[in-house]
């Protein structure tokens, strides 16, 4: 009998479009996860080393910075840089540089909610830490 006891993994999206929000928000909680919101990245680096976060959405594009800064700063803490993060963006040009930042993938606006599970999945999956 396995002994660990199953926690809800907790995926935190960033996106200064409130009704992206509410759509991803509700989706991604359908499928069991725990789902936590900001519409502008204030203080994230301090939020993200008090909450256990175990998958960040992140859009390229907010207003007050690039998607891009915010992804390279995290990734190159120790401290936040454990978990996977997935760059979004209406722009295509982002696909071809979005690992540069030392994001895990990218994914392109308009996309299909079930290739937004996928990577999702993907992702927690591949950052297990007993996936060895």
């Amino acid at each position: 009998m396995n002994s660990k006891i199953h926690k809800k993994q907790t995926i935190l999206i960033i996106d200064d479009s409130e009704e992206l929000l509410n759509v991803l928000g509700p989706t991604l909680k359908k499928y069991g996860y725990n789902v936590l919101t900001k519409s502008a990245p204030s203080n994230i680096e301090a939020f993200v080393q008090k909450t256990k976060i175990d998958l960040m959405i992140l859009d390229v594009r907010l207003e007050s910075v690039s998607g891009k800064f915010i992804c390279k700063e995290l990734k190159s803490n120790p401290k936040t840089g454990y978990f996977p993060i997935i760059l979004i963006s209406a722009f295509a040009k982002y696909a071809a540089s979005y690992q540069e930042c030392g994001a895990d993938d990218f994914l392109e606006k308009p996309f299909n909610l079930d290739e937004l599970i996928s990577k999702v999945n993907i992702q927690l999956q591949a950052h297990e830490p007993n996936n060895n």
